[in-house]
């Protein structure tokens, strides 16, 4: 394994590590027999994930804020990160919810509806 050739007492328990030079390796440490013990007594919440729709912004509302993206989006020269903040409840989901549908039609509109959920026949 090329992550620890040089190295001396390393503990790689209950680890991953991803090769995605080249070819595309998993390497895999089970836990202990004792370690399984501790996390069955701990017996962790199973945690179902389901789709949430965020509401996006009130039409016609922070006009301002999407200035500003729309600027962002179109210096090719500005870093690739779009970062919102702010209190909770100031409306960043809403933001990036509404953002992510214009994008969407956006898209829609130059490719004519065509995206990877569409099937190939």
């Amino acid at each position: 394994m090329p992550y620890f050739e040089n190295s001396e007492r390393t503990v790689v328990r209950h680890s991953v590590f991803n090769d995605v030079a080249g070819d595309f390796n998993v390497y895999n440490f089970p836990n202990s027999q004792e370690e399984e013990k501790i996390l069955a007594a701990l017996n962790p919440a199973v945690v179902e994930r389901k789709r949430y729709d965020v509401p996006g912004c009130m039409e016609g509302t922070r006009k301002g804020v999407f200035e500003k993206i729309d600027g962002w989006l179109n210096d090719f020269g500005a870093p690739n990160i779009l970062w919102i903040s702010g209190s909770p409840g100031s409306g960043k989901s809403a933001v990036a919810s509404s953002l992510v549908s214009e994008l969407i039609k956006r898209c829609d509109r130059v490719t004519g509806g065509f995206g990877p959920s569409d099937p190939i026949d």
